[in-house]
C-alpha cells in the first residue's frame, strides 16, 4: 500500500510542474490529505495558487479571508476515493477546469456581480477520481 501511495503522488508531482520559486513563495498553499483529512483558513494577502491532494481522505480549504496577489490564481486538485471542500469569496471568479471520473466537481458559487466587473479569477485544474470537489462561498 505504501508503496502504491508513492508511485501515485511521485506521478502527480511530476504532472503539476509547478515552478520551485512558485512553490516556496508564501502564496503558494500545499495540503495532501492520505487516510485522513485536514482544514485550513488561510489569511494569505499574496495567494498566488496551491496544490490539495486527498487520497481515502478530505480537505477543506476556506479562502474567504485571503486575497490575490495577481488577477489569476491556480490551484490544482488531485483526490482518489475522497472529498474536498474549496469556500471562495463572493467576489471572486471562479473557472473550472478539472476532470472527474466516476466523481463529481461541483461549482456551486453565485455570479451576482454585474455583467463586465473585473474581479479575480480562481482557475481550478486537476483531477477527480472516485471523489468529489465542492466549492461555494
Amino acid at each position: 500500500v505504501g508503496i502504491g501511495i508513492a508511485v501515485v503522488l511521485f506521478g502527480i508531482k511530476k504532472q503539476r510542474q509547478v515552478p520551485a520559486e512558485l512553490q516556496q513563495s508564501e502564496g503558494f498553499l500545499q495540503g495532501t490529505a492520505i487516510l485522513s483529512g485536514f482544514k485550513r483558513r488561510p489569511v494569505t494577502q499574496g495567494l498566488k495558487g496551491g496544490e490539495l491532494t486527498a487520497i481515502f481522505g478530505g480537505c477543506e480549504l476556506d479562502l474567504r479571508e485571503a486575497s490575490m496577489e495577481s488577477e489569476t490564481a491556480r490551484f490544482d486538485v488531485f483526490i482518489l476515493f475522497g472529498g474536498g471542500e474549496l469556500r471562495v469569496p463572493e467576489t471572486w471568479e471562479v473557472v473550472n477546469q478539472a476532470s472527474a471520473i466516476a466523481g463529481a466537481v461541483e461549482d456551486k458559487t453565485t455570479h451576482t456581480l454585474p455583467a463586465g466587473t473585473v474581479r479575480p479569477r480562481l482557475l481550478i485544474t486537476g483531477l477527480c477520481l472516485f471523489g468529489g470537489l465542492e466549492i461555494k462561498h
